[in-house]
């Protein structure tokens, strides 16, 4: 019994460390929530903007997927949807928009600090300048740019280091009449990290039981 106990407690605190890192980066916004953007680094009118849930909050970082779709910052917006497309706006593109592989690739590593050619110190500016260029050209707006973050992202998807879209999805944003504003894209909590949390739950109370 003292055995199994140990097994059970030892599974836990595995799955908690599993669940905590799998989870540093993704952020808590919920549909139906109130948020604020920010203005961050960056001059190109998209990201990085900051985004929280109060002014002045920087829970993340985010870009935009549009070019053409604004908002003011430390507005209040509403979360509307999180979905895997951008709606309703665009100055190039369908309506709605999917989300492309290849920009979940780069917000993800630039989410996580890794992404190659990306400089986090002092030409970060820059970096954001040349990742929203990016972006926007892969989401087929006008204000793209075919750039160095294009190259990398399709060299990683077709060298098979990169498919579909991971845990990056597109943030809905209204106003409070309903009227869209510009999309932003988020990291949300991935499916397998919410399944070892439910496992590692039951574990602990299995645990209780037999203790």
């Amino acid at each position: 019994m003292k055995a199994r106990k140990l097994i059970l407690i030892i599974f836990v605190a595995l799955v908690g460390m599993i669940f905590s890192v799998s989870a540093v980066h993704s952020y808590p916004v919920n549909v139906g929530d109130t948020i604020y953007l920010g203005n961050g680094p960056g001059n190109t009118g998209g990201g990085e903007f900051t985004v929280g849930k109060f002014i002045g909050e920087d829970l993340f970082r985010t870009f935009c997927m549009e070019s053409n779709e604004f908002f003011y910052y430390n507005n209040p917006y509403i979360v509307g949807d999180i979905s895997t497309e951008a709606r309703n706006g665009g100055s190039g593109g369908p309506s709605p928009d999917p989300l492309d592989e290849k920009t979940a690739y780069l917000f993800y590593h630039f989410t996580i600090g890794d992404l190659s050619g990306y400089d986090y110190g002092a030409g970060r500016a820059g970096s954001a300048d040349d990742l929203q260029r990016a972006i926007w050209f892969i989401e087929q707006e006008n204000s793209g740019v075919y750039n160095y973050f294009v190259t990398l992202a399709e060299n990683e998807i077709s060298g098979g280091n990169w498919s579909g879209l991971g845990n990056v999805r597109v943030i809905n944003l209204t106003d409070a009449s309903g009227n869209l504003k510009q999309d932003q894209l988020i990291l949300i909590p991935e499916p397998t990290t919410m399944l070892l949390l439910g496992f590692g739950l039951l574990g602990l109370g299995l645990a209780r039981r037999k203790s």
